[in-house]
């Protein structure tokens, strides 16, 4: 099940928070910044039996402070900012096989938190994300949840083990193109923090 804690609930969701964040640095090596976090909605995937195990913050930030290769991807000001993701999913596999439960667990996940950074997009009016992936993350978001990309760079491109990736949110790629500066300076991928919505409740 995925919890998703705006920025004005944060305080009501302290423990939720910090084991995704642990997560995410224990597991990524990857830690947001306190101005980020104040900015970031969460999304947690919680149940009795395992705790945290995963989910995804999306956050705003400058397009000049993302990653070489998702700077790359877009046509845009480097001063102007762009709402980002972060996934992680984090269940050890016994021998490494795929039992039924964990099968159904994966395919609630990836395709939930598709739908879930869907329906977060379209608030921001965007019509993409990007993403930095493990390999493990991006072949499972293709393969459990069917998520669709704009564009992406593999690991054997980069000799890393991540893939860079923009993220067609449900019912965009249809649109055939990657978002880039319109000619008033504005961007359907583009958005500004000061417009963060925090009057939805949590799910």
């Amino acid at each position: 099940m995925l919890k998703v804690i705006e920025p004005t609930n944060h305080n009501l969701h302290n423990n939720s928070i910090s084991s995704l964040l642990r997560l995410y640095k224990v597991y990524q090596g990857f830690e947001l910044s306190p101005k980020d976090q104040d900015k970031a909605t969460f999304i947690v995937a919680e149940d009795d039996t395992r705790g945290v195990y995963g989910g995804a913050v999306f956050f705003p930030q400058k397009i000049k402070e993302l990653d070489e290769p998702l700077y790359n991807f877009l046509s845009i000001q480097e001063n102007r900012t762009v709402w980002c993701a972060r996934l992680c999913l984090c269940i050890e596999q016994e021998d490494g096989s795929l039992s039924l439960e964990l099968l159904e667990l994966y395919e609630n996940f990836y395709r939930e938190l598709y739908k879930t950074l869907g329906i977060l997009g379209n608030e921001k009016d965007t019509n993409c994300l990007p993403i930095k992936l493990r390999s493990k993350d991006y072949r499972n978001s293709l393969l459990y949840g069917n998520w669709a990309y704009f564009t992406e760079l593999k690991p054997e491109e980069l000799s890393s083990d991540y893939v860079y990736v923009l993220l067609a949110l449900p019912g965009q790629l249809s649109q055939a193109q990657i978002p880039q500066e319109e000619e008033k300076g504005e961007s359907k991928c583009l958005d500004t923090p000061n417009s963060v919505h925090t009057d939805r409740p949590v799910q």
